[in-house]
């Protein structure tokens, strides 16, 4: 592989994974008080909590983080799978499994978190938005 294929590989594993899981980690632990991952950070950190007012939060609070860990493990998937030169599509079907079998667990009490068939359209949607840009910047 080149070095200028190599280098856009990386730029896109930092902003459509480790950006998307940043943004999302920030979100629960400010935004999300109930959840084990801000449970977890507030053990050692005192930090303030906010609570999700206005449209856009609300929104972000119930479907923003799903969307951005399906986007971040879908690319992430795309990029490692290639290296084995294994279809995008297998990614999007284990990403879409994923995301399915979180959701049905959640709904069996499997899991704490609310079922939402939203939840799985917001994750289907990410999956296809990842698939875009990775072709239209012909990451792989």
């Amino acid at each position: 592989m080149d070095d200028k294929k190599m280098c856009k590989r990386i730029t896109y594993v930092f902003f459509s994974v480790i950006l998307p899981l940043f943004i999302g980690f920030f979100f629960y632990v400010f935004f999300k008080p109930d959840t084990y991952i801000s449970g977890f950070v507030r053990e050692f950190v005192l930090l303030p909590a906010h609570s999700a007012t206005g449209i856009f939060t609300k929104c972000f609070y119930n479907w923003g983080c799903d969307f951005l860990w399906a986007y971040a493990m879908n690319s992430l998937l795309v990029v490692l799978l290639s290296i084995y030169r294994k279809p995008a599509l297998i990614a999007a079907l284990l990403t879409g499994v994923t995301g399915i079998c979180l959701e049905i667990f959640q709904l069996f009490w499997v899991f704490d978190g609310t079922f939402d068939f939203i939840d799985i359209i917001s994750e289907v949607l990410a999956i296809m938005i990842s698939d875009l840009i990775i072709k239209k910047f012909e990451v792989v």
